[in-house]
């Protein structure tokens, strides 16, 4: 994107102040930079959530009974409960991020214009999708078995999934990609077992 000196002095406005227009003119670089890897970046956050929310959920109930089958249906409704609210999440935070991109950035001026943004629908439907991917991971040992064998191969392959998917987010924060791996493991790992120690509490309560 060519932008001119003269664009930056009209959008800076009264003399003087051109180095203010070059300010908001990188505003828009940067912004519009970040816009073309929406959806990559709500895909990686996406497989992320669905990872940990759904073996959390899963691991929370499947402490709390032993029947298979209400765990794998518990399992199946966050899936599909949270791809839908991570959809349109993600779909009202970029139509948020183009509104304020033609109030704030003077988008005309600056040639920089909604299309310049990912479109709002392709985020949507890359974190949609992206989170009944993670979602799944967990419940896919329950698809041929079931019990604690389930349980322990769901958590397993969710912690392995966490790690790769910390190690993608490192593409964004530049952190090393092993400490990032580890990181998002560790997170998850110790989110789900609080949740599974909660459903063992509730479980023992009711029963």
């Amino acid at each position: 994107m060519n932008v001119s000196r003269d664009a930056g002095e009209r959008v800076a406005g009264p003399p003087g102040t051109v180095a203010a227009g070059r300010h908001i003119l990188g505003k828009g670089r940067r912004h519009v930079a970040t816009g073309r890897t929406t959806a990559f970046r709500a895909a990686v956050f996406g497989i992320n959530d669905g990872l940990v929310s759904n073996t959390a959920l899963i691991l929370g109930v499947g402490g709390a009974t032993d029947d298979s089958g209400f765990v794998l249906l518990a399992g199946a409704a966050g899936l599909i409960a949270g791809s839908l609210s991570m959809a349109a999440g993600e779909y009202l935070s970029v139509r948020s991020q183009i509104e304020m991109l033609e109030k704030q950035l003077a988008g005309e001026e600056l040639g920089i214009g909604p299309g310049d943004v990912d479109s709002p629908f392709a985020a949507a439907i890359s974190s949609f999708l992206s989170f009944a991917v993670g979602a799944a991971v967990p419940l896919l040992p329950f698809a041929v078995t079931g019990g604690t064998t389930a349980l322990a191969a769901g958590t397993s392959l969710a912690l392995l999934a966490l790690f790769l998917a910390g190690v993608a987010t490192s593409l964004f924060t530049g952190r090393g990609a092993i400490r990032s791996g580890l990181r998002m493991a560790a997170i998850g790992g110790g989110a789900a077992a609080v949740t599974h120690a909660v459903g063992r509490l509730f479980g023992v309560a009711i029963g």
